[in-house]
C-alpha cells in the first residue's frame, strides 16, 4: 500500500518571520521511501496564524502529489468534514479530465471537525469580508479595481486585505526581485488603501506536478493562513466562461471544491476575458502603471516586454483600442518588434491570443495582427504532432 502522510510539525520563529512546516512522508508498504518537508512562512506582524492541529493547508497543497503518485493520504492532525467532501468531488473532476496524469486517492485524519472552528467562528462578518491573493498581474489588478468599485455588483465585497506570494512564479529566495514587486503591489493597492500581506514557501521545490495544474490548490493553502482574519477567499479567473480550457489548475468549476468550513473559495470574473479585463482597468492609472504580468527576472519587478505574456498583456489592451500601458512599455513598439519570435506552447495561450484577435475585430490594423493567424496555425501545427508522437506534455496537453 503506498501512502503520503502528512505529519504537522507546528510553528517556529525565524529571524521576524513565522515558520509553518509539515513533515512528507511517503511510505510503501512498511518502508519509508523518502521525506520532504513543506514549509510556508509570513512575518510576524502580518498576524497570519494556524492551529496547531490544522491540517488542511497542508492536505490541500499536497493533494495532487498524491494523485498523481497513486498515494492514499493520511492526515495527522483535523480537517473538516466540508473539506473532505469537496476533495473527492475535487478529485472526480481531475480523475475524469486528466486520467493519464491523476488517480483518485483515499484520504484519512486523525481528527474530522463539523461546524465552524473556534478561530474563526466569532468573526462577526462572517463570510462577507473577503481577502485575495495579488500578484500585480492583470488577473488580480481588476479583481482589486472591481470590488473597490462596486462593479461587481451584489457579488461586490469588501476586501479586508490582499496577500502577496513568494515561492510560485517568483523564487522566496530571489530577494530583489521581491522587494521590487512588493514595492509596485505596494503603491497598487495603496492607491484605493488597501493593504499587503506576505507569505513565502516552498511549495514548488517539494511538489513535482506541472505548475498549470498545480496553482489552484497552491493559492488555497496558502491563503489558509489568514482564514482567522477572512472567511473568504477571491481567487481570480484565468479564462472566460465561454472559453474554458479544462483540465487546468483555476476554474470555475474546480476551485470552489476547495472550499472548507473555515474558507470559502470563489472564483471571481470569469464573464470577462483577458481583453475586457484590460478595458476594465482603463480608469484606474495606479493598476496601469504598476502591472507586473512577467516571470522572468531579468527586470525584477518589473516585465522584459519580450515575452510571450508580456505581449500578450500588450495586446490585451492594444485589441481594445487603448494605449499600451507605460508599465508594458508605452506603445505598440514592442509588441511589432517581437511578435515575430513569439511560440504559443499552451492550448490557454492559444486561447487567448485567439480571443485577442477577436477583440480587435473592426478596428484598424496594426502590424502585430496580421501575426497572430500565422502563430496560431504554427502553433496548432506543432500541438498535432507532439500529440502524434505522444510527447502530448510538449505541446501543453497534460492530461
Amino acid at each position: 500500500m503506498k501512502v503520503l502522510i502528512l505529519q504537522p510539525t507546528g510553528s517556529q520563529k525565524v529571524d521576524g518571520y513565522v515558520r509553518w512546516s509539515c513533515e512528507l512522508i511517503r511510505k510503501d508498504g512498511q518502508q519509508v521511501r523518502s521525506r520532504d518537508v513543506l514549509w510556508f512562512e509570513a512575518p510576524e506582524h502580518d498576524q497570519a496564524a494556524l492551529q496547531a492541529d490544522d491540517g488542511e493547508p497542508f492536505l490541500i497543497a499536497a493533494l495532487m502529489q498524491a494523485m498523481k503518485e497513486a498515494r492514499d493520504i493520511e492526515v495527522r492532525g483535523r480537517v473538516s468534514k466540508m473539506l473532505l467532501q469537496n476533495l473527492e468531488e475535487y478529485m472526480a473532476f481531475w480523475v475524469a479530465t486528466a486520467p493519464k496524469v491523476f488517480s483518485s486517492v483515499q484520504i484519512s485524519a486523525d481528527m474530522v471537525s463539523v461546524g465552524i472552528p473556534d478561530s474563526v467562528a466569532g468573526d462577526p462578518l462572517g463570510t462577507e469580508a473577503a481577502m485575495a491573493a495579488f500578484s500585480g498581474g492583470l488577473d488580480a489588478t481588476f479583481l482589486a479595481w472591481r470590488h473597490h468599485t462596486g462593479r461587481a455588483g451584489w457579488r461586490s465585497r469588501q476586501i479586508r486585505f490582499f496577500v502577496m506570494l513568494s515561492g510560485f512564479d517568483i523564487q522566496y529566495n530571489e530577494s530583489a526581485h521581491v522587494d521590487a514587486s512588493m514595492s509596485n503591489a505596494i503603491q497598487t493597492l495603496g492607491s484605493i488603501g488597501a493593504s499587503l500581506k506576505t507569505l513565502r514557501t516552498n511549495l514548488r521545490k517539494v511538489l513535482d506536478v506541472p505548475w498549470n495544474h498545480l496553482h489552484g490548490t497552491a493559492l488555497v493553502a496558502c491563503m489558509h493562513f489568514y482564514k482567522h482574519q477572512a472567511r473568504t477567499m477571491l481567487l481570480g479567473s484565468c479564462e472566460k466562461y465561454d472559453d474554458l480550457i479544462i483540465p487546468w489548475g483555476s476554474s470555475p468549476i474546480s476551485d470552489p471544491l476547495l472550499s472548507s468550513s473555515s474558507l470559502r473559495v470563489i472564483h471571481d470574473s470569469a464573464e470577462f476575458s483577458r481583453s475586457e479585463k484590460a478595458a476594465g482597468i482603463a480608469d484606474w492609472p495606479a493598476g496601469q502603471a504598476h502591472l507586473r504580468v512577467c516571470w522572468l527576472a531579468s527586470n525584477p519587478g518589473g516585465n522584459c516586454l519580450k515575452c510571450e505574456k508580456c505581449l500578450r498583456t500588450m495586446a490585451n489592451f492594444a485589441s481594445q483600442g487603448l494605449p499600451v500601458p507605460s508599465s508594458l512599455g508605452g506603445s505598440e513598439a514592442y509588441l511589432n518588434k517581437y511578435i515575430f519570435r513569439t511560440k504559443l506552447r499552451t492550448q490557454p495561450q492559444e486561447a487567448e491570443w485567439r480571443a485577442i484577435a477577436a477583440a480587435g475585430v473592426g478596428r484598424k490594423k496594426s502590424l502585430w495582427q496580421y501575426w497572430v493567424p500565422v502563430m496560431l496555425a504554427f502553433s496548432k501545427l506543432r500541438r498535432a504532432y507532439y500529440v502524434a508522437t505522444g510527447q502530448g506534455a510538449r505541446a501543453g496537453v497534460n492530461r
